[in-house]
This record gives C-alpha cells, structure tokens and sequence, in this order.
C-alpha cells in the first residue's frame, strides 16, 4: 500500500484514476484518515466529479474540523461551480482557523470583486498585504486588481515594485 505522499506523486504525474484506486486501499485500512479523503476528494475534483469531491472533502473535515485546505478545496469547487455563498463560507472557514492562509484572501477577494464589491476586496488585499507583503501571487493578484479598478498607475507601480521586476531595498534598486 503507498503512503499519502507517493499518492502525491501519482496526482502530479496526472494518474487520478490510479490514485484514486490507491486512496480508496488506504480509506479502506483506515476509515478516518483526514487526508486520504481530502487528497481522494481532490482527485475526484480533478476528474470532474465535484459530487464526489465535495463528498470527500466533507468526509475529511468531519473527522479534522481544522483542515483549512479541504475548506479551502471546497471553496475552490463551490466558485467552479458558480455558487458563491458556499465558495465565500469555505474560504472563511479556511481563515477562521489560520488567518494567516495568504491563498484563501486572494480567492475570497477575487469573489468579492466579481461581485463588484471592490472596497471589501480592496479590504481583503490589504489585510492579506498586512500578513505577507512579499507573496508573489498576492501581489500579482492586488497590482492586477488595481488596474482593472481603473488605478492603473498605482497598479502597474505595484506591479513593477512587488511582482519580481523591480525590487527597492534600503541599499538599491535592483532590475530583474
């Protein structure tokens, strides 16, 4: 039987059915093992079976509530889907239990600006930028939020400050 991570490796090889086939000999040995059900529920969201992933990801955080990324798995599947309250709440559970989850800010802000609420998504960047001001996604996904919103010289400022172009440091500037 293989371990959850050489599972891993089969997913990032592209082999879902094969993990798949694997994940469900570990569940069957060991029938509360959080992370088999979130990775299986993972493996069936990357075949298109979002029943089935939702239904594993939910298996795995009734047996560990504090699975932030099944909550946020989830909520990735629920924006998929269109359904943006269950998106919304499962990115906030993922927070509740680390406020700290810079990935879970940047899909909750994205909702939140599809939802042409822009001064909660500017909020949400803003705490995330709080968190982690030299997280490359985060600060790709703010500069381009910024633009879009029409700031676009704050934006591309950002952008060539935060986003690997140019960096500013207290000796230099240096061009990438």
């Amino acid at each position: 039987m293989k371990t959850i991570q050489e599972v891993i490796e089969i997913i990032k090889a592209g082999k879902y059915k094969d993990a798949k086939i694997e994940l469900e000999n570990i569940i069957s040995l060991k029938n509360d093992d959080f992370q088999a059900y979130h990775v299986l529920g993972v493996v069936f969201a990357k075949l298109n079976d979002f029943d089935q992933a939702i239904h594993n990801l939910n298996l795995s955080v009734s047996i560990n509530p504090e699975n932030k990324g099944a909550y946020f798995e989830l909520g990735n599947i629920f924006r998929i889907q269109n359904n943006t309250n269950d998106s919304k709440n499962s990115f906030l559970k993922a927070l509740n239990i680390d406020p700290n989850f810079i990935e879970a800010h940047i899909s909750l802000a994205k909702i939140n600006e599809n939802e042409n609420n822009i001064l909660e998504t500017d909020k949400i960047y803003q705490k995330a930028l709080s968190i982690n001001n030299e997280h490359l996604q985060l600060n790709k996904a703010y500069a381009n939020f910024l633009i879009r919103t029409g700031e676009i010289s704050k934006g591309l400022s950002f952008q060539y400050k935060y986003s690997g172009v140019i960096r500013f440091n207290k000796n230099n500037l240096e061009i990438l």
